[in-house]
């Protein structure tokens, strides 16, 4: 990772990037790993889940430039957000949301294979234990993909920040977004390998103007922010460059 971005969506433009949504959708089914549904290719001979090797297979680190953290209500903005960066940068984006997908899935299988009782009835202190290694694998998983991806953005919507007590400091309800923007700032800055390509261009930014719920406090000191202007500035800098090195000129923009 060597730079992260708190995106702004103001409401009227929650609709920006819907023109690539399908395309995003189709391309994200194609390339979605395939589930295992059989639990015994991670049994070792004693009968132990091999839990490294199911994270391994189950939360691959999928090779992204782009990593885009978000809400789940926001789930159709980022991918329409990743159809965009494909298109106009040819950028390879990571969806945190694909990833709490195969929790869910690995949770319920889990669940069926070892928090039952002899009458087949789910028992709660095994279901626990199942649900926390499944969301430590959650969190490891997320963490190198944080870690391995470039360029980190946050798509900051009412959905994700519940309420801001300034620009750089909010509360969000998700567990998960804290985790995610807590090892931003924690993880220490890798710089690209590449050369670096001297970008042109400037920006100007506009400033912004059931269940169980917890608030945490987060935040975004150590993020750029950036709005839709400044994508499209970014967008228009760029001409027709595509690659990783198009990130350098999101990098130039002040």
């Amino acid at each position: 990772m060597f730079r992260c971005y708190n995106l702004e969506i103001e409401t009227s433009n929650n609709n920006f990037f819907n023109k690539w949504l399908d395309g995003e959708k189709v391309r994200a089914n194609k390339n979605k790993a395939s589930v295992k549904k059989n639990l015994d290719a991670f049994l070792n001979k004693s009968g132990t889940l091999q839990a490294t090797k199911l994270i391994n297979d189950w939360f691959p680190e999928i090779k992204s430039n782009v990593f885009i953290s978000h809400s789940h209500k926001d789930h159709d903005l980022a991918m329409g957000f990743a159809g965009w960066l494909s298109e106009y940068f040819g950028l390879n984006s990571f969806i945190d949301s694909c990833v709490w997908g195969y929790g869910d899935e690995l949770i319920t299988i889990l669940d069926n294979e070892y928090s039952k009782d002899t009458n087949g009835r789910y028992e709660y202190e095994k279901i626990k234990r199942t649900t926390a290694h499944v969301h430590m694998m959650l969190s490891t998983a997320l963490t190198k993909m944080i870690n391995s991806c470039e360029c980190v953005v946050f798509i900051n919507t009412p959905s994700s920040i519940t309420s801001k007590e300034s620009a750089e400091k909010g509360k969000t309800q998700s567990a998960w977004l804290y985790t995610e923007i807590l090892m931003t700032s924690l993880i220490k800055p890798i710089e690209p390998a590449r050369p670096r390509r001297k970008a042109v261009g400037s920006f100007v930014e506009k400033a912004a103007v059931e269940k169980f719920d917890a608030e945490y406090d987060v935040n975004l000191k150590h993020m750029t922010n950036i709005n839709i202007d400044g994508l499209n500035a970014w967008n228009r800098a760029c001409g027709d460059l595509t690659g990783a090195t198009t990130l350098d000129d999101l990098y130039a923009l002040k």
